[in-house]
């Protein structure tokens, strides 16, 4: 009889520059905080549960990015858990090559990697065979699959990072299905590259991904944390623990009866939470062509109220404007050419005819443009 305790992670990203959220000074630093915070808590409760295994799936940093300090300080964290071994494999972001940190580190002697030199390793006290399927030169690696063979009387780990029951098209990122993973008689498998949680894979349930420690985007809602796992006499039971330090919030809001800026200021106020979180506001329904918001004023406004905003202007323009616009005259002449090309133009074009008419108005109206960025013109 075989026991084994784990925790499974993946797509930690450390050092990633969220360059998304550049504009806001300090926020992109605040964000990596967070992902150490997270790190740090998964890593205490290892410290205090002592499981046998962490299973780091892959995109641990950022190989780009990361420099020495990051991994002598991820090192360390490693030496804490001295009790527990560390099994990992590369990502896409942190593939492995000759000046990976996967090779060139002098890793704690708790930590294994598994890769191109030796991509399983089998623990004799723990009756237990890893493998691994990372990412190396080239693409298409789940081919190793291939070659592995699992020993029935022994318990048998993946851990793989790569894209599972995808239709992925030309980016191969170690894709593969579930039925395949299956057939090759793991008992689990770590799964990572999918930055949300999922354990619902296949039919046996043995494919778990841990999704990353921290969301790193608006698409990646609900929650974020680790797996946490025990396979005893081949019987697998799993929990997720969330960790999230801070969410990506996605909203719509619809304007339709929303007059001006002032309005719609308080509008998005009253949906705000009081938490810290990052907000993704889309504006939607009708409104005349003669009501014009200008985003990045807006946006200035609210700075305060949230850790982050932006606003996208997805409304549509009503079609009661024509009698509107028969009196002639610069403004309605101005309004009427706008409407035109916002009727035929794509998404990007028509934001970019959105602060023309902003801009056209206020030189027609006031005989100034106040942009936001350079001041009056």
């Amino acid at each position: 009889m075989s026991k084994i305790t784990f925790f499974h992670c993946g797509d930690i990203h450390f050092d990633i520059p969220f360059t998304t959220l550049s504009n806001r000074p300090g926020l992109p630093g605040q964000r990596r905080q967070d992902i150490r915070d997270s790190f740090l808590t998964m890593i205490e409760q290892v410290r205090k549960e002592k499981p046998d295994f962490l299973f780091i799936a892959g995109d641990l940093f950022e190989h780009e990015y990361s420099n020495l300090r990051t991994m002598t300080w991820i090192n360390e964290r490693f030496c804490d858990i001295e009790e527990t071994k560390v099994v990992m494999i590369a990502g896409n972001h942190d593939p492995e090559a000759n000046n990976s940190f996967y090779k060139t580190m002098n890793w704690n002697s708790n930590v294994y990697y598994l890769g191109e030199e030796s991509n399983r390793i089998y623990f004799e006290e723990n009756n237990c065979e890893i493998f691994g399927i990372g990412f190396g030169p080239g693409y298409g690696q789940s081919i190793k699959l291939n070659d592995m063979v699992c020993e029935t009387n022994r318990i048998n780990v993946l851990l793989f990072h790569g894209d599972v029951d995808i239709d992925i098209g030309n980016r191969d990122y170690n894709a593969v299905s579930s039925n395949v993973l299956e057939s090759k008689g793991f008992d689990y498998i770590a799964l990572s590259h999918n930055h949300k949680f999922r354990d619902d894979y296949g039919k046996s349930r043995i494919i778990h991904n841990a999704g990353s420690l921290e969301a790193l985007g608006f698409d990646e809602q609900g929650a974020h944390g680790f797996i946490k796992g025990v396979i005893d006499n081949k019987r697998l039971d799993t929990s997720f623990v969330s960790l999230g330090q801070s969410k990506y919030v996605n909203l719509k809001i619809n304007v339709e009866d929303i007059a001006d800026e002032v309005q719609l200021i308080e509008l998005i106020k009253s949906k705000l939470s009081e938490q810290p979180l990052l907000y993704r506001i889309v504006l939607t329904g009708k409104k005349s062509i003669a009501t014009v918001f200008d985003l990045n004023s807006i946006e200035k406004k609210l700075e305060e109220e949230v850790l982050f905003l932006r606003i996208k202007d997805e409304t549509k323009i009503k079609k009661n404007y024509d009698d509107t616009l028969q009196t002639g005259g610069l403004r309605n002449s101005f309004i009427k050419k706008i409407k035109e090309r916002m009727e035929t133009d794509n998404e990007e074009e028509r934001e970019i005819l959105n602060l023309a008419l902003i801009y056209g108005l206020q030189a027609i109206e006031e005989e100034k443009v106040e942009t936001g960025i350079e001041g009056q013109i």
